[in-house]
């Protein structure tokens, strides 16, 4: 690698990086997951979009997970544990419940619909349900709900129409 394509490499780089930013603050004011949009500008930057190539699947996979492990770290960081301690029960059974039920709708659909093998449709349900429950907790935590909706007690005890649900 030439000083010019490595100078080029750091400039998209940078420029990416500097869309996912933005990105991430206008996904925060709309009350959309960040990282919907996330995937929007990796979507624009790609070979579809901007035309940038890119064939490194190890080099992906490498990216894929350190991305993976600053989005797992991010959602510890930014949870506050008294808002965990008091939700731990009811998201518990929310996540469990709810992870298992995609299970079985996909794997359901997947037998039916396109004919494969309870055991590899199985497979595929939870594969692809595991990130339900982060998904939507991300989306919940971006998007408040009345109380009467979520049956929980509310995340910030200071908001004025928290106390006056509390009397």
């Amino acid at each position: 690698m030439t000083l010019s394509e490595l100078y080029l490499t750091l400039l998209i780089g940078g420029a990416v990086l500097l869309a996912s930013i933005a990105a991430a603050r206008a996904a925060h004011r709309i009350g959309l997951p960040s990282l919907l949009l996330f995937l929007a500008v990796g979507v624009l930057a790609g070979e579809d979009g901007l035309g940038l190539e890119f064939d490194d699947a190890q080099l992906a996979q490498a990216m894929g997970t350190a991305a993976l492990a600053v989005v797992l770290v991010e959602g510890g960081l930014t949870t506050q544990w008294s808002d965990v301690r008091r939700l731990l029960a009811p998201a518990g059974v929310l996540a469990t419940a709810g992870v298992a039920v995609s299970v079985v709708v996909t794997a359901a659909g997947a037998h039916w619909l396109l004919g494969i093998e309870w055991h590899l449709a199985l497979l595929l349900g939870a594969i692809v349900s595991s990130t339900d429950a982060a998904a939507v907790f991300a989306v919940l935590r971006a998007l408040p709900l009345p109380q009467k909706v979520t049956g929980l007690p509310p995340s910030s005890p200071s908001c004025e129409r928290c106390r006056r649900s509390r009397r």
